[in-house]
């Protein structure tokens, strides 16, 4: 995990960015494969308070939908509604 600066929307609202890892191993055709990526995510409000806090490369359990980064650009972005230490 690795945390960008906290900022304030205008209207006030907490928000961070971070870059979420994810490594694993999943079967595909029937064969083991090891799965490695980094994501783009986004906490608000009381949770972007609580990820800002977090140390780089602190392993969480996350949740939360994928969004478009905007209407315009179409990257995918996780949502974060939950964030658990591990």
């Amino acid at each position: 995990m690795e945390v960008e600066g906290l900022r304030y929307t205008p209207a006030g609202v907490a928000v961070v960015e971070l870059k979420i890892g994810h490594a694993s191993h999943q079967l595909e055709a029937g064969m083991r494969r090891r799965v490695e990526c980094e994501m783009p995510a986004v906490a608000l409000a009381d949770l972007a308070e609580t990820v800002s806090r977090m140390l780089p490369g602190t392993q969480v359990r996350s949740g939360g939908f994928l969004c478009g980064r905007s209407r315009v650009n179409r990257q995918l972005v996780l949502h974060l509604n939950s964030i658990d230490i591990i």
